[in-house]
């Protein structure tokens, strides 16, 4: 977590260029958009191989879809803080990091024991199928 929340210092340095130039715009332009291309395609992954998670038949087939959602979700949190450091104006932007990061920190804390139920209610698949819906809506 800290290799995630440590670069969220760099925010209010970090805003975008006040450009002089339509260069400079579209610079910026391009790295938005290739930002936003690269959440959704890491969030994509994820939900997909969350679902192939839920559906595996063997341990084997378990890990490597694991591997393969860990490998999409690792884009997925410093490109939320990109995407929302973007996205907030500078001023309000310590706020919104802050609310960012007690809700991840809420998460952390509340996933083992909101995991636990449901296995215990349902079966540990659910765990996975969890993750698809909400990783369509978004």
């Amino acid at each position: 977590m800290l290799s995630t929340t440590a670069p969220t210092t760099t925010a209010p340095t970090a805003s975008p260029p006040r450009a002089r130039s339509h260069r400079a715009v579209w610079g910026f332009a391009i790295t938005s958009v290739a930002t936003f291309m690269a959440a959704l395609d890491n969030l994509v992954v994820t939900t997909a191989r969350s679902a192939l998670a839920a559906l595996a038949p063997s341990v084997a087939l378990l890990v490597m879809a694991r591997a393969v959602q860990g490998a999409g979700g690792a884009g997925v949190m410093p490109l939320a803080l990109t995407l929302l450091s973007a996205a907030v104006p500078p001023e309000r932007r310590n706020l919104a990091l802050g609310g960012w990061g007690a809700i991840s920190g809420l998460a952390v804390a509340a996933g083992p024991v909101v995991g636990g139920a449901i296995v215990s209610a349902f079966s540990w698949q659910w765990i996975f199928w969890l993750n698809v819906p909400i990783g369509l809506v978004l």
